[in-house]
């Protein structure tokens, strides 16, 4: 097992929120599952912190419903790479497809990077 750190961040700011990952070193990995171990950790904390942001920002924003469960917000957050409310970059790389495959190492980078909303002027 390999432990990655994992960057959120929003427009150009700077690194809003870190956390760390385990992946199983020399397996392969695709968005798909990047997305779902995100989810599933936002899940798992929000739980254990009892309605608290356990991490800073979530990757989309999940309905306060008691049918939303983790199926549906990874769904709904699946949606949200495939619309490019926000993307994913990968050892410097943009990945776009949600299904392609690319390895990890200890000494990857990963960044779920959030577009900011479009301003009136």
């Amino acid at each position: 097992m390999i432990t990655l750190v994992v960057e959120d961040r929003c427009g150009a700011q700077p690194a809003l929120g870190v956390h760390c990952l385990n992946w199983r070193e020399g397996v392969p990995c695709s968005a798909r599952e990047l997305i779902l171990e995100r989810v599933s950790l936002e899940f798992r904390t929000l739980k254990h912190a009892r309605g608290a942001r356990a991490l800073s920002h979530h990757l989309v924003q999940y309905p306060r419903t008691a049918d939303c469960g983790l199926r549906e917000a990874v769904s709904l957050a699946l949606r949200g790479f495939e619309t490019e409310a926000f993307f994913l970059v990968v050892d410097g790389c943009h990945i776009r497809d949600v299904d392609q495959k690319f390895p990890l190492t200890a000494l990857s980078k990963v960044t779920y990077q959030r577009l900011l909303p479009k301003m009136a002027a």
